[in-house]
């Protein structure tokens, strides 16, 4: 079998045994294993051989996995630990020409060093109760090099346990871990904590730029962690918002393109999709080759959108699904591709036509949109006169309104003049207003041939107030080209209707966070709003940032996904154990755990203590009369007798190993029986 794996017996240096120290299992194991890998042949290195049940005892059903654990010890810390149990002599059963064959016991540590030119193989050893016999030879892992760096500017920082008792434990270990090694990478801490470990439901987590800060930052929670409650076993609902055109910017998305490959692929795939569809590429916008000046709005429109189906895509990699979505404007498209309403290929093709509509049927910068800090009624009252459409009603007090240039301008002067805060937004056109008329007809005409599904999951339509779980066509993307969005309308009606409730977390799928203050703003008992980008961050900042809220409020987040575009950069650190809230369970035993443990029958403190009193019917050999049963034909009694009586010493002697007594099942079923029959003959 070694042969056949391709190993040269003669290669492997360690083996840790069965070893159970009895006087058969010892030297057959020993013969069959020398057979093979001392063989008479020369070794160019000695043959060592441990048994960790000389450290810790037999171990029983995990006698097995002892055996694998201390092998892997033994790789990583380049010793065999000595085998201890030998007080005076090896086994006698043993060979004796061990020395002579290469074979050595080590009784002290004994160095088992790297070899440049062999990588180093062990084997261990076990037997089943049952008979089972199971070998593994291990080969030790070749050292891979780094290939790149991990180029994110902060790193999670991941601590978490079963008890508020061990994470502040945990906490205080892990806290002076960092500033004892100063020498560890914050990334590979990262790495090693976030994907490498095992989470609970008492947890910490925090985002830092270097060991320093992510000391500082959690040695705050060792002082709060008895108070602080487990998470809920049960996932929190996520619902997506999804941005609209808002404040562009070049480079949507950059860093994520560059760095993570599932994302890259994604975007690859969206504008070949484009393409094929006589859209222009919109990827120069994403890696920031192209001039906003220069940048077709289709280019932008399509950029936008794809950037948010890809990053609905990274979330679902990284375990976080929506249960509910409402897209904002331009991010309806990607809310209804979210949701399933329409497919990649579609969801391009509306966007890319609606976008080329606006630019051949409508001159840009004649109309413009406004974002005002009041309410509608109050900038009704204030206009005086001035003509304006509002657009988007954004909160309570947050609306948009648009019209032309020139009434927009007045229209900001006279706001500004009662204090109210205005803001002219970087849009070429007026959307959602009268200028959109001229679109519908020819944008239903050109997408009729688009299949529409009904929704997975239910969408929330600013465009009607309501939640949707069906009959959404092109002909409500016409709609909600032209008519108000109604953000504070859909939450409040999702909110009345339970779609929504204080438990749902908000992510913000889109390039620049606005939604998240749309949605506080409107529904106030919102637990959590964060955004996926921010145009004044590095992407990974801010995802980075997103991941640690989420894995604090209770999200299962997959670790491995969030570092899998740096993995191999990246390198495992030996953190701190776990904390374990030791308690002891048992009763401590009185004997002294050898064979001479039989002898403890002779301590009289012992005797009195474990000896029942029992009052009637005795024997030297039925203490306690159970049951009596009789008939006509049969008399049945079922009697109890303490193994532990003075009076049963003799009968427990008469089977003896090493000359102390044994009480085994056999000779406890060999006196019953005779007994028995003993009993039956007076009858």
């Amino acid at each position: 079998m070694v042969r056949r794996a391709g190993i040269d017996p003669l290669s492997v240096g360690y083996v840790e045994f069965h070893g159970t120290g009895t006087i058969a299992g010892d030297p057959t194991e020993m013969r069959s294993v020398t057979n093979v890998f001392a063989n008479g042949q020369p070794r160019n290195t000695d043959l060592l051989i441990g048994s960790v049940k000389s450290n810790v005892g037999h171990g029983e059903a995990a006698a097995g996995i002892m055996s694998f654990i201390k092998t892997m010890l033994v790789f990583q810390k380049k010793v065999v630990p000595p085998h201890i149990g030998v007080k005076t002599k090896l086994n006698p059963a043993l060979p004796e020409d061990l020395d002579r064959k290469g074979i050595i016991i080590p009784l002290k540590a004994t160095p088992w060093e790297r070899s440049n030119d062999n990588k180093r193989l062990a084997m261990v050893n076990n037997f089943g109760a049952a008979g089972g016999n199971t070998a593994i030879i291990l080969e030790e892992a070749t050292p891979r090099p780094r290939i790149g760096d991990d180029t994110r500017p902060a790193h999670p920082i991941t601590i978490s346990a079963k008890t508020p008792f061990s994470l502040q434990e945990n906490l205080k270990r892990l806290v002076d871990f960092i500033e004892t090694r100063p020498d560890v990478s914050i990334a590979d801490l990262s790495y090693t904590l976030s994907s490498r470990k095992m989470h609970y439901n008492y947890r910490v987590s925090v985002l830092a730029s270097s060991l320093k800060e992510a000391a500082a930052l959690l040695r705050p929670h060792i002082e709060i962690a008895l108070e602080q409650l487990p998470i809920s076993s049960k996932q929190a609902p996520v619902a997506f918002a999804f941005t609209g055109q808002g404040t562009f910017y070049n480079g949507i998305g950059a860093h994520l393109y560059r760095d993570s490959k599932p994302f890259r692929e994604q975007l690859d795939r969206l504008d070949g999709i484009a393409q094929r569809q006589k859209f222009p590429s919109f990827l120069p916008i994403i890696n920031s080759t192209c001039s906003t000046t220069d940048t077709l709005s289709v280019s932008i429109h399509l950029a936008i959108v794809c950037v948010e189906i890809a990053l609905t895509r990274l979330w679902a990699s990284l375990g976080v699904k929506p249960s509910v979505v409402i897209g904002h404007s331009l991010g309806e498209y990607a809310a209804l591709n979210a949701a399933g309403v329409f497919s990649d290929s579609d969801t391009v093709f509306l966007v890319g036509t609606r976008a080329t509509l606006l630019e051949t049927k409508l001159t840009s910068h004649t109309h413009g949109m406004l974002s005002v800090r009041a309410s509608h009624e109050n900038v009704l009252k204030a206009a005086d006169g001035i003509s304006f459409e509002v657009a988007c009603i954004n909160g309570p007090e947050e609306i948009v309104v648009g019209s032309s240039v020139a009434d927009l301008e007045d229209l900001a002067a006279v706001l500004g003049k009662v204090g109210y805060r205005t803001v002219k937004l970087n849009v070429p056109h007026a959307y959602h207003t009268s200028q959109m008329d001229i679109l519908a007809n020819d944008f239903v005409k050109l997408t009729s041939a688009v299949v529409c599904k009904p929704p997975r999951i239910p969408v929330i339509s600013p465009l009607y107030s309501k939640v949707l779980t069906a009959n959404i066509d092109v002909g409500y993307l016409a709609k909600a080209t032209r008519e108000t969005v109604d953000y504070v309308g859909g939450l409040s009606a999702a909110w009345a209707s339970d779609v929504l409730t204080t438990s749902n977390i908000w992510i913000e799928i889109g390039h620049h966070p606005c939604c998240v203050s749309f949605i506080t703003k409107t529904l106030s008992e919102t637990r959590l709003a964060i955004p996926t980008l921010h145009r004044d961050q590095n992407n990974w900042t801010t995802l980075g940032k997103a991941v640690t809220t989420l894995y604090n409020a209770g999200l299962s987040i997959d670790w491995i996904e969030y570092s899998l575009p740096f993995e191999k950069a990246l390198r495992l650190v030996d953190t701190p154990t776990y904390s374990w809230n030791s308690k002891n369970y048992w009763i401590q035993y009185s004997g002294d755990w050898n064979l001479t443990k039989g002898q403890a029958l002779s301590d009289s403190i012992f005797t009195k203590a474990m000896t029942q009193t029992v009052k009637g019917f005795r024997t030297t050999s039925i203490h306690e009369i159970r049951s009596e049963t009789y008939t006509p034909s049969i008399a049945k009694l079922v009697t109890e007798s303490d193994m532990t009586d003075p009076e049963l010493k003799e009968v427990i002697e008469g089977h003896a190993m090493n000359n102390y007594g044994v009480a085994s099942s056999v000779s406890s079923r060999i006196f019953i029986c005779l007994w028995h029959c003993s009993f039956s003959d007076t009858q």
